[in-house]
């Protein structure tokens, strides 16, 4: 373990003392029972964590922080996590809900969200950041998608960006390095 990875709550971070913040490195899987860990059905990541009476924003969700957690099927992400790294969720086959409350940013890694069976993912970010992120995540994904087409993506009713919204449901995005094509239905629920 990291000098400053703590564990809080079953799931360890990565600290920064000077400015308090924590990135999510990873879940408690050094514990034999992780793939099937019943305690680590439904995740909601909190905004903050706690470590020697110090408190620490949580922004973001490390490599392979979640790896092959077999039982997780749904994430509820913080306003305050703002990045999720190479293969976050990589393989967590029966991972089938993302929470996203804030504006995050996948970087040009590979895989956030290979191996999985992404259904819904609920954004209640900024409508504009929506198309980077769906661009990100369809671009990143490499060696096994899940299939894009059935994934639906639930916004806020009171949406202001009508016509980005009606572009979004039009528009198909594309892997270049892999010739996938992807269309998400948009749907105004939240």
């Amino acid at each position: 373990m990291n000098v400053n990875e703590v564990d809080y709550g079953g799931l360890f971070y990565t600290i920064n003392p000077e400015d308090k913040t924590a990135v999510l490195s990873r879940a408690n899987s050094s514990n034999p029972l992780f793939r099937q860990e019943q305690a680590l059905i439904d995740i909601e990541i909190p905004s903050f964590m706690y470590h020697n009476d110090e408190k620490y924003t949580v922004t973001g969700i490390g490599d392979r922080a979640f790896m092959e957690c077999h039982a997780l099927k749904s994430v509820d992400i913080p306003t305050s996590v703002v990045s999720m790294l190479r293969d976050a969720f990589f393989y967590c086959k029966s991972l089938k809900k993302v929470i996203i409350r804030g504006d995050i940013e996948i970087p040009l890694f590979k895989g956030v969200f290979n191996h999985t069976n992404l259904s819904d993912i609920h954004w209640y970010g900024d409508i504009l950041k929506l198309h980077t992120f769906l661009s990100h995540m369809v671009s990143n994904e490499s060696t096994y998608h899940p299939d894009y087409d059935a994934i639906t993506i639930h916004i806020r009713k009171n949406s202001d960006a009508i016509e980005v919204t009606q572009w979004l449901e039009k528009y198909r995005f594309r892997n270049d390095e892999n010739g996938v094509e992807a269309k998400f239905k948009i749907v105004k629920d939240l």
